[in-house]
């Protein structure tokens, strides 16, 4: 009973941190999430209200200089200083309908068409005569993440206003992962990867931009890559000779958010409890063991007393003894043996009475 009860706590405990650890997964994963999700409406309509100043400051200029177009040194003068307070690397472009770039800080880029399919996207639109609102948008450019405010002049040029994508989003994961922690349970950590295995977020800085290492998450990764869908799961894995458990989530990006601690660790508890039921099962082993001993001792003297008896009514010895007496008094199967053998010894006594009345008759 002992054993299949240790069993079940170990058992128990283990599917109730798996659990823990997973919940705390998918609750950071809500809060990355979140402030995704905030944070592109924020720095998107941020960018687009800068479009928005900039292609009215061109319309401006455009009224007063009576409509003619504007060359690049006017261009330069009124958007080439435009960027966005605080994200380094931000710029401004403008394109005409036609997605003919008609300025660009790359002055290679003026006059040729414009490369980025966000607003490749919004001059197919306007080529077959779609009405295009000002707005925002992330888009993919030479392998990297765009943020970009986009809004048209009266002529209908596009003014566009970007910077990387990362370089926007300034969020802070040391607050949102960095701080995520098991109750109770020393050493437990949160740490984020790409789909692709890249160490996104660690607490160990010196592992962020690093191919992740474990292999449950390995083996995660690799599944993605295979196209298979890989739900919010915990596990127990090894890493470096030691067991983890651990639980996983999913942002809306695909980032995999892990939250993890060493098994042992986790498992204390059960182990306290487990290391008690052994000790108690000794103790009681030991504590039945004596108590049994001392009760087949207590009967063995009891027979051992009973034996005499036994004996002296095999020779047909009918006298009563004090020893038989005082065990029959006794209310164990003792008792119940010598009261048996009393009752044998008075009917064997009747027995040889009659015997004898019979033969003084036969006489």
């Amino acid at each position: 009973i002992i054993a299949v009860s240790i069993s079940n706590i170990v058992s128990s405990m283990e599917s109730t941190y798996m659990s823990y650890a997973l919940n705390l997964a998918e609750e950071a994963v809500s809060g990355i999430d979140f402030a995704v999700d905030l944070g592109e409406k924020t720095y998107g309509s941020y960018a687009q209200n800068l479009a928005e100043e900039g292609a009215h400051a061109l319309d401006l200029v455009m009224e007063y200089e009576e409509n003619k177009d504007l060359d690049v040194a006017t261009l330069t003068k009124t958007i080439g200083t435009m960027d966005i307070n605080g994200v380094e690397g931000s710029y401004a472009y403008l394109v005409s309908p036609t997605g003919e770039m008609l300025y660009h800080p790359t002055t290679d880029k003026i006059g040729k068409k414009v490369e980025n399919a966000a607003v490749s996207g919004i001059v197919e639109k306007l080529s077959r005569g779609e009405k295009v609102e000002n707005g925002y948008c992330i888009y993919e450019y030479k392998g990297a993440n765009k943020l970009a405010g986009y809004a048209f002049t009266s002529n209908g040029n596009i003014l566009v206003v970007t910077a990387d994508y990362d370089t926007f989003m300034q969020i802070d994961y040391d607050k949102l992962i960095g701080e995520i922690k098991i109750s109770g349970v020393e050493g437990s950590y949160a740490y984020m990867v790409s789909p692709d295995g890249t160490m996104l977020y660690h607490s160990n800085p010196d592992k962020i931009g690093k191919p992740v290492e474990n292999e449950a998450v390995k083996n995660i990764v690799a599944k993605l890559a295979a196209g298979q869908t890989v739900a919010p799961e915990a596990v127990v894995y090894e890493y470096k000779g030691a067991d983890k458990l651990a639980g996983y989530a999913f942002t809306k990006q695909g980032n995999i958010v892990v939250v993890t601690a060493d098994y042992a660790t986790f498992m204390k508890p059960a182990t306290r409890l487990r290391n008690k039921l052994i000790i108690i099962s000794v103790a009681l082993v030991v504590l039945f063991s004596v108590a049994g001993t001392i009760v087949v001792s207590a009967m063995l003297k009891g027979l051992e007393r009973l034996v005499p008896s036994i004996e002296s009514t095999a020779k047909l010895d009918l006298r009563r003894n004090e020893n038989n007496d005082a065990l029959a008094k006794r209310k164990d199967e003792i008792g119940a043996i010598a009261r048996e053998i009393q009752v044998m010894q008075d009917s064997l006594s009747d027995i040889i009475g009659n015997i004898s009345n019979a033969a003084g008759s036969i006489d």
